[in-house]
């Protein structure tokens, strides 16, 4: 049942990067920042923003063999991939520490769904529980940091920081 929607779903996300890509390829390439100083742009990002996006794409090319080797393969992979995306394209962009704690745990959680991703395997069901059971620590030591940056300099801000770190 799902075999059959795969390929159009495969297309049409493909025919997505490729639009972003383009969307992306005409937006204006100066410095600038979007919701009130929580993402900001500027040449380098957007380049970051060009390869993120290119390699996606290159991903999809690669793995499509695989894909169709694999018989119980469903949608949600390609949706995760896209979740995945558009929280690196967000956490490249992010000024703000609630922000790039926001997007990288939206990409954590689709990588762990993604390495405990095949169904009959104890190895991958083994792979993403001991992945979520590390990332969960590492979630709370950045919390931590975080949490100590605020208290010390009364910010969480990266251009407040940044000014009030180095005068």
């Amino acid at each position: 049942m799902y075999l059959y929607h795969i390929p159009f779903l495969y297309l049409f996300l493909f025919y997505l990067y490729l639009g972003a890509l383009l969307l992306l390829l005409n937006q204006p390439n100066y410095s600038f920042y979007v919701l009130n100083f929580q993402l900001f742009s500027n040449t380098f990002i957007w380049y970051s923003k060009i390869v993120l996006i290119i390699l996606t794409l290159f991903y999809f090319i690669l793995v499509s063999p695989y894909f169709r080797k694999q018989q119980d393969i469903s949608f949600e992979i390609y949706v995760l991939i896209l979740i995945t995306l558009f929280a690196s394209l967000l956490l490249v962009s992010a000024n703000d520490f609630l922000l790039f704690y926001l997007a990288f745990e939206l990409q954590s959680f689709s990588f762990y769904i993604l390495a405990s991703s095949k169904k009959d395997s104890l190895l991958s069901a083994e792979a993403g529980l001991k992945y979520f059971v590390q990332g969960s620590f590492s979630s709370g030591l950045l919390l931590f940091g975080m949490a100590f940056v605020y208290g010390t300099l009364g910010s969480i801000n990266f251009n407040d920081l940044r000014c009030s770190y180095f005068p």
